[in-house]
């Protein structure tokens, strides 16, 4: 079985040997892999088995940040489009 500081320890390890500057904690691999999963259309009650949550209000961060990154997709759409035209009449 591991323990915190083993998983803490193994994940630094690889995070090292990858080459990756940015802070990387099993917290962070848990919560990118929960938001990928829905994502890509993982039903939330999938997620919450899958990580252990008792409760469904535990997956609901995972939610809004798939919200908040589809308004800033369709910002970033609007913008390209918006350099398009421009870059198409000027």
């Amino acid at each position: 079985m591991k323990t915190s500081t083993s998983t803490q320890k193994f994940v630094k390890k690889y995070v090292k040997e990858a080459g990756i500057d940015n802070t990387i904690t099993p917290h962070n691999l848990r919560h990118s892999f929960a938001t990928h999963l829905l994502e890509n259309g993982v039903n939330l009650r999938y997620i919450q088995h899958t990580l252990g949550h008792h409760s469904s209000k535990t997956n609901e961060i995972y939610k809004h940040i798939t919200d908040l990154d589809l308004i800033r997709l369709k910002i970033l759409l609007t913008c390209l489009k918006y350099d398009f035209l421009n870059l198409i009449f000027n």
